[in-house]
């Protein structure tokens, strides 16, 4: 995957408005628990003015969220939750943020019969791998962002060493965007 990244988030089906200063969002997703997601934004505050923006004021508990991210505006989602909670945050240093928080409570892994290559030297930034007693190995490896990885997914490692290369399950995914950024992160069982 490359490209330049694309963002959309929607509420309610409407996607937010180009006001807010995204600054990152964090997804987090596992085969057997409760799908998160955190997005902050950073908020330009005028003197005299309101705090939070009209627009983000106006969401309110159990709003519809769907994240969306991609390369060249080919954007997948990768969480659908309800807004669970927003937090405003103002310090002098930082200045002032908003940070949502959402949840999928009817998070289901989605079943596909694809199977993901990480080759290590081509598509692997970072890798952390434990062999176990049985032979078998878990462990994390982290790649350009991807919206393709799903819990319950098989992916393949290849050119890691004997010990280490083969399939393995997906058991979370954990998307990091920020900064014009997008990693993802995944636990291997």
């Amino acid at each position: 995957m490359s490209g330049v990244l694309t963002i959309q988030i929607l509420i309610n089906g409407i996607t937010i408005a180009d006001s807010l200063k995204l600054y990152s969002i964090q997804t987090h997703s596992n085969a057997s628990g409760i799908a998160q997601a955190q997005i902050t934004f950073v908020l330009d505050v005028a003197s005299g003015s309101s705090a939070i923006p009209p627009e983000a004021d106006a969401w309110i508990f159990g709003d519809q969220l769907d994240i969306r991210a991609g390369y060249d505006s080919r954007d997948e989602t990768i969480f659908k939750g309800i807004l669970e909670s927003k937090t405003f945050i103002s310090e002098s240093a930082e200045g002032s943020r908003l940070e949502i928080f959402c949840q999928d409570n009817n998070y289901e892994p989605i079943a596909n019969n694809k199977t993901f290559e990480f080759k290590f030297g081509e598509n692997v930034f970072s890798s952390r791998l434990t062999l176990e007693n049985e032979g078998g190995f878990s462990g994390v490896v982290s790649t350009q962002g991807n919206s393709i990885l799903v819990p319950g997914m098989e992916v393949n490692l290849q050119n890691f060493g004997k010990d280490y290369d083969g399939e393995r399950t997906i058991s979370t995914v954990n998307h990091h965007i920020n900064s014009g950024d997008w990693l993802s992160e995944i636990d291997l069982s």
